[in-house]
Order: structure tokens, then C-alpha cells, then sequence
């Protein structure tokens, strides 16, 4: 492939020629998934897929509206195992991850 430029600062035009071009498609990353690992009456640990290098943000709610952040990991491998507490007075409580 050839492009032919217009004229740059001497006057001289530019041109380049290009043997071969790629154009390199990365994959779509792998939906999260969550899998429980171990369960008591004090926690359970969960475990989740990751990609290394992005941050996750667990948040809990008591009632599915009101979110709050409860901790932030970076993942350096592909799962990332992470301990969840159990509530103690018997009230729901919900959890969900976010990446960023």
C-alpha cells in the first residue's frame, strides 16, 4: 500500500509505502463469575474469575438501593478468593462486585 502525502515544511512531499498491515482484534474479556468456596456460620469465601491488573470494588446493601463500598482488590491472577461476612442479627444482607 502506498499514501501519498501533501507537502511538509521544506517543500518536499511525504510519502510512505506499507508492505503489510494487520489489524489485531483483542478478545472480549470473560464475563465475571462467582463461585462460593466455603461456607460457615461466620463467612463464606467466594471466588471470582479475574483479569490481572484490574481493580474490583466489593459493595454490600441491606435492601438492593443503597450501596456502600466495603473494599477494593486489584487482581494479579485469574481468581481472586475473597472472605464475606455473615450476618449476625439475622438481616439480609446483599453483596455485588464492580470493576472498574
Amino acid at each position: 500500500m502506498f499514501i501519498q502525502g501533501g507537502p511538509v515544511k521544506n517543500g518536499a512531499s511525504s510519502s510512505v509505502w506499507i508492505d503489510e498491515l494487520k489489524y489485531l482484534k483483542e478478545a472480549p474479556p470473560l464475563p465475571l463469575e462467582i463461585s462460593i468456596v466455603n461456607f460457615d456460620k461466620e463467612k463464606f469465601i467466594v471466588r471470582l474469575n479475574t483479569e490481572p491488573s484490574k481493580r474490583y470494588r466489593l459493595e454490600t446493601s441491606g435492601n438492593l438501593e443503597d450501596w456502600e463500598i466495603k473494599n477494593e482488590f486489584s487482581s494479579i491472577e485469574e481468581n481472586l478468593q475473597i472472605e464475606l461476612p455473615v450476618s449476625r442479627d439475622k438481616r439480609r444482607l446483599f453483596f455485588r462486585f464492580k470493576t472498574e
